[in-house]
């Protein structure tokens, strides 16, 4: 959420925006919520932009963040995504072995490594993840949320099954 000291400007034009900027993210003149909406904005982008799949979760396993190169992925935006349970998304994996990942991540409170997650990938071709599910650190008990850190691998799996078959000869 915003930072404390952060005021929102419904309408107001921000000098410090870049032009297009939806107002709801507008942030005063005052120069402490100028500075903060700059670094959050900063570590927003440095999120959206990482060559890492990256998907936060809520508690009851609610989409909160899907950056780009989950939507780059998956073929499915943040805008279709963010809100929804992620059971519920079409992503074209196997949803059963993430489910169980995160049963296991939420009772040990422990990240929680999934190797190997056959997908389908968005030319049509099945493809090959590795996840990790970390637990949101949270006030109070654990299973607060959680942060899915991923990559298609498909790619590195291929090249180490022809290695394998490279030196069998």
């Amino acid at each position: 959420g915003p930072l404390p000291t952060t005021r929102i400007d419904p309408g107001g034009a921000d000098p410090a925006l870049a032009p297009g900027q939806p107002p709801a993210t507008r942030l005063c003149g005052h120069p402490d919520c100028t500075a903060a909406g700059r670094r959050l904005r900063e570590a927003e982008a440095l999120l959206a932009n990482l060559p890492t799949i990256l998907i936060g979760l809520s508690g009851d396993l609610r989409v909160r963040l899907w950056n780009l190169m989950a939507g780059k992925v998956f073929g499915r935006p943040a805008e279709t995504t963010c809100g929804c349970p992620l059971g519920a998304i079409e992503i074209g994996w196997d949803w059963e072995r993430v489910r169980q990942g995160l049963e296991r991540c939420r009772a040990s409170g422990e990240p929680v490594r999934i190797e190997e997650i056959a997908f389908l990938r968005r030319n049509g071709t099945e493809g090959v993840l590795g996840l990790t599910i970390n637990p949101e650190p949270g006030e109070g008990k654990a299973g607060e949320g959680f942060t899915v850190i991923g990559a298609d691998i498909t790619e590195r799996k291929l090249m180490e099954k022809q290695l394998a078959q490279s030196q069998k000869l």
